[in-house]
């Protein structure tokens, strides 16, 4: 037999059979609780994916948290395709080699977000508030932990409090119920440790809640468990830079379609997957504590400044010139007297422009809409038009600035302030009145026009990009007096009608309008 009658026997069964050996697909995870226990809970969720994309062998690949390098050398030489990770190391390897969350962990209890949660024993009396840690012993689960301590960490360093330097000692336990164990036997005076697992010991009978007390609890809507911190995004399903989109969406499909609360999904210590979360809060929080990728964050020298802002400093540097090259210019001229003179005109604008607009949003404050709506009736009385008159509050703002704080608030306020002026026509005014109350002039609109208006800020204010990511929900009630004006009529009046007027819409289930035609008496003077 010769060499050919070897060769095309083979190249035949390659073209016949070598496209269906399937193309094996690693899938990383960190295995927290160790190897044994992570196969167990990932298996099933691997045998589902090779069961419905046959064309793929999915393999998974367990690395243990001690062996962060290793799984980095993987990453590198291309050796994983995909990753199920905490999110902070998501968070690193997306800021070290490009990897892209496609999907987000759900938990047992349906929620794809978690938080730190801060106990200690219910009799103990010397511990109150975050500032009462001055002197006491911390437990907390590793010095990497992220809601069992960095969360909880930064939660203090937020408050001014630095533990490292203000309290007694912190030990780091390895696992969270030895955290537990070691505040309830009184070795340690506060514990931090994941939201959820105080609940999960109660609920195996290991401990008695009674026997806790939460510090600085704080309460969000729909979420179960006791919680001390802001809310962070779950572990997260993510795809390696070089991995096709192509195989990262059959991937997140196939998993998306696996039923809600699925014995697959269970084993995994999970209820489903969700569409990718922003993980923006996790970058930022590592960017402050100076931890993982981000522990050489801020530390430039003035060559790497210039090197990464060579644009900032060019026109810095042409400003300064340009600014010195006036300066020049200015002391040499005949015109300084002119130019000081412009100086202090514009300077007088400015200081109108402060006192009769709101300093947050830009919009005209109470005082300049009340001139407007002084004007806009003069007007309506001669053109013998309809005016309209909304009073707008917010609708569970007051939530907004109690849980996710008023720096939060002042951005919900910008952002509906933008929404209001973008549904407006150019005819119209707006205005910020204090607080969470704005006031809407509209004159000479169609049949309908006023209600189309309002209906249109109800759902454009109830769907506000700033709490996108967030469990609070916010709306408006807005009260509307429209009226054909024949005699002079005091702007107050008509104001604190459409404030009645909202303060019903309220009554009546919020997040609605009310709306009222009505005809005015000529005023006494």
């Amino acid at each position: 037999m010769n060499k050919y009658q070897i060769i095309i026997p083979l190249l035949i069964l390659y073209f016949f059979f070598g496209e269906v050996i399937a193309q094996e697909i690693n899938v990383g995870v960190v295995a927290i609780s160790g190897i044994a226990k992570a196969y167990k809970s990932w298996q099933p969720t691997i045998d589902y994916l090779n069961r419905n994309l046959t064309e793929y062998s999915f393999k998974l690949v367990l690395i243990e948290p001690k062996e962060m390098s290793k799984l980095e050398l993987k990453v590198k030489n291309n050796e994983i395709d995909f990753i199920i990770t905490p999110p902070a190391l998501y968070a690193d390897l997306n800021n070290l080699y490009r990897t892209t969350s496609i999907l987000t962990l759900v938990d047992k209890s349906k929620q794809a977000c978690f938080g730190s949660v801060l106990f200690v024993r219910s009799d103990n009396q010397s511990i109150n508030t975050l500032h009462d840690i001055k002197n006491k012993s911390i437990a907390a689960v590793a010095k990497k932990g992220f809601a069992g301590w960095l969360v909880g960490y930064h939660l203090f360093l937020e408050n001014k409090i630095d533990l490292y330097k203000e309290s007694k000692d912190i030990s780091f336990m390895g696992t969270q119920p030895k955290v537990v164990k070691s505040v309830l036997s009184g070795i340690h005076d506060l514990g931090i440790v994941r939201t959820g697992m105080l609940e999960k010991l109660s609920a195996k009978g290991e401990i008695n809640i009674e026997d806790i007390r939460i510090i600085n609890q704080r309460y969000v809507n729909n979420f179960p468990y006791f919680l001390s911190s802001r809310l962070y995004p779950e572990w997260a399903f993510a795809k390696m830079s070089k991995t096709p989109r192509k195989l990262a969406k059959k991937v997140a499909i196939a998993l998306l379609s696996l039923p809600e609360g699925d014995k697959i999904a269970l084993a995994g210590g999970y209820w489903e997957w969700t569409t990718p979360a922003n993980y923006q809060s996790v970058h930022e929080l590592m960017k402050k504590l100076h931890v993982g990728s981000y522990l050489e964050y801020g530390k430039i020298t003035t060559y790497d400044y210039f090197m990464q802002n060579k644009g900032t400093v060019m026109i810095c540097t042409a400003f300064v010139m340009g600014l010195f090259i006036f300066l020049i210019l200015l002391r040499n001229s005949n015109q300084k007297l002119h130019i000081e003179q412009k100086a202090k005109k514009e300077a007088l604008e400015r200081l109108k422009v402060i006192a009769s607009h709101d300093e947050l949003t830009g919009l005209p404050n109470r005082t300049l809409m009340l001139e407007f709506l002084q004007r806009d009736i003069s007007c309506a009385i001669r053109r013998e038009h309809e005016l309209a008159i909304m009073f707008i509050d917010l609708d569970g703002f007051k939530q907004v600035n109690d849980t996710l704080g008023h720096e939060t608030g002042d951005n919900v306020l910008i952002e509906t302030a933008n929404s209001i002026k973008n549904i407006l026509r150019k005819t119209d005014i707006c205005a910020r009145i204090g607080g969470d109350e704005f006031i809407v002039i509209a004159k000479e609109f169609e049949d309908n026009g006023i209600e189309v208006i309002a209906e249109k800020l109800i759902y454009e204010i109830s769907n506000i990009h700033i709490l996108a990511s967030e469990k609070i929900k916010i709306n408006a009630s807005i009260g509307i007096v429209v009226l054909v004006p024949t005699l002079e009529t005091k702007p107050e009046i008509l104001i604190k009608m459409a404030d009645k007027l909202m303060y019903k819409a309220k009554n009546q289930g919020k997040g609605r309008y009310v709306i009222q035609q009505v005809t005015l008496p000529k005023l006494k003077t």
